[in-house]
């Protein structure tokens, strides 16, 4: 049988505090976030992501880091007042609108941890804000990111044609994708997502560090990757931007 498909925010399919696999992935990222207390006091970070009417991440990071300045990005503005009754804690700034409209308007000296827990597949405006971050957080921070992994959503006839999967990528994203991958490593999808956010990253950080010293230089530093499915294949990348000096933190 196949599953209608359905208009519905996500939110409202299924409840995402009962999903297994990212249950464990939280876990295991709140385990790894302490870590960042190399570079600044947990603190005095601050946390940008994607409450939606939940605000799991933001309920945890509250309570476990002890993180007092949060900023919610919400693009369902169909829904404002839900989220306003649901937002657990007055320290949560709730910002309406797209992702990509949100975040140039947000300041950016402070050093932050920013998960962007997109729950759709890869597209030009995700690189665009990946692009976007990378040329404008602070030297210690901390960026995630979740992406549906399902090579099904690009195209491709029936049987699969990996060919074809892989141009109706390249016009989603609005790109090439990276030298050297084939349509046939789209039978690991989640790699090919993995080398093509990289690449928007780093060109983010080429551009930036070409007025920057040597030792003032950022880069990204890959700590994560997290493949789990809980009905849908979803990936979350995250990493460590630094500069040449607090890199070796």
């Amino acid at each position: 049988m196949t599953t209608p498909k359905t208009n519905r925010p996500s939110f409202e399919q299924i409840d995402y505090r009962l999903r297994p696999g990212k249950t464990i992935e939280r876990k295991l990222i709140l385990e790894l976030l302490p870590h960042l207390h190399t570079f600044h006091n947990l603190s005095d970070y601050r946390y940008v992501g994607l409450g939606s009417t939940f605000f799991t991440e933001f309920i945890l990071l509250h309570r476990w880091l002890n993180i007092s300045d949060m900023v919610s990005i919400e693009h369902l503005l169909d829904k404002q007042q839900r989220i306003e009754f649901n937002r657990p804690f007055g320290c949560i700034n709730l910002e309406f609108g797209s992702t990509t409209d949100v975040l140039p308007r947000l300041d950016w000296s402070k050093t932050s941890i920013v998960w962007l827990d997109y729950d759709g597949p890869i597209s030009r405006d995700i690189l665009s804000d990946l692009t976007f971050l990378s040329q404008n957080l602070t030297s210690g921070s901390m960026l995630l990111f979740t992406l549906r992994a399902k090579r099904e959503d690009f195209g491709g006839g029936q049987p699969p044609n990996l060919a074809e999967r892989l141009r109706a990528l390249e016009e989603r994203i609005g790109r090439s994708v990276p030298s050297g991958i084939q349509a046939q490593d789209l039978s690991n999808f989640a790699e090919v997502l993995r080398r093509i956010t990289t690449v928007a990253i780093n060109d983010g950080l080429i551009d930036r560090n070409a007025a920057l010293s040597i030792r003032e230089q950022l880069s990204y530093r890959q700590v994560m990757n997290f493949l789990y499915n809980d009905g849908t294949p979803m990936v979350t990348f995250g990493g460590v931007i630094a500069s040449a000096s607090d890199m070796t933190k």
